[in-house]
């Protein structure tokens, strides 16, 4: 495994624990006032990392990254109010290996290898064995649109989330820092949250001190950490490798919600996420294998 698959499994890792959180402790925060906060921190720590330092060189990608952000964090956080962090993660991971593979294809003008193929083919079929796992409850459950309209949104947060990538990668070949691209890249999800906010609740009134520090500790955990490891680990793998890795989400998240009262299971979902893990291994072990081949004596 090289440092850019370590990058992005330790992403997850972190990712998947603060999905966890969040569907577990904050289901009464609205969902405006956690992304508002969330990269509010995320935007103030690195503006003072950089001292506000923009290079002049790419922004017209910094625009677009600024639009593709917030489509996919509310897409998805608000997937996470309606279905358990597994379902969303393994629904959101197959649509964007789809897409990426995709354009990686355009791109090189060539279809992948013929293993990463039947890697990406198998998470994909893992990735709807668990969205089907909802699918009963769902139909049975007195909010079934709201549970429907969860299960899309993971879908659309998987195409943003591709394209968030993309446009990063291409910041990052243009010289910007991982530091610099976080310190800029929240300008659009931080005005959408503040407009959303009030539609969201009654009264503007801010949660009690102690929600807002959970808040904010949940946010760390869940949004700046793993896109700081993220963004560090676009500089090494292409999109598609990127988003093979992050099929580990699912096992992870998971696992880590067993212990949380908030999330039932069953077995089709864990048979989904056994195959969406298990394709994630192949593949690993396989670029590992062709690494090794290629290196010379």
């Amino acid at each position: 495994m090289d440092t850019g698959q370590g990058l992005v499994l330790l992403s997850v890792l972190v990712q998947s624990v603060g999905k966890v959180l969040y569907g577990t402790l904050l289901g009464g925060v609205p969902i405006a006032l956690f992304v508002l906060l969330s990269f509010c921190l995320c935007a103030g720590v690195f503006l003072w990392v950089v001292r506000g330092h923009m290079p002049r060189v790419g922004r017209r990608h910094l625009v677009y990254l600024n639009l593709w952000t917030p489509l996919a964090f509310f897409t998805f956080f608000y997937a996470l109010k309606h279905l358990p962090p597994a379902v969303v993660g393994a629904i959101e991971i197959g649509v964007s290996l789809v897409v990426a593979s995709v354009l990686v294809g355009l791109r090189s003008h060539a279809w992948p290898r013929r293993l990463r193929f039947v890697v990406f083919t198998s998470i994909v079929f893992g990735c709807a064995l668990v969205a089907a796992s909802e699918v009963p409850d769902a139909l049975a459950a007195l909010d079934a649109p709201e549970v429907w309209l969860a299960l899309l949104a993971s879908a659309v947060a998987g195409v943003a989330s591709v394209f968030t990538a993309a446009t990063s990668r291409r910041l990052a070949a243009a010289g910007w820092s991982s530091a610099t691209v976080l310190a800029h890249r929240f300008y659009v999800t931080i005005i959408l949250a503040l407009l959303l906010f009030p539609f969201e609740q009654s009264t503007l009134a801010l949660p009690d001190p102690p929600v807002l520090a959970l808040t904010l500790l949940v946010g760390a955990v869940g949004v700046l950490v793993p896109l700081l490891l993220f963004q560090m680990a676009l500089r090494r793998i292409d999109e598609l490798t990127l988003m093979i890795c992050l099929a580990a989400q699912p096992l992870l998240s998971y696992f880590i919600a067993l212990p949380s009262p908030a999330y039932d299971w069953n077995w089709v979902t864990l048979a989904g996420v056994g195959v969406v893990t298990g394709s994630l291994v192949l593949d690993v072990l396989a670029s590992r294998r062709m690494t090794s081949v290629a290196r010379p004596g």
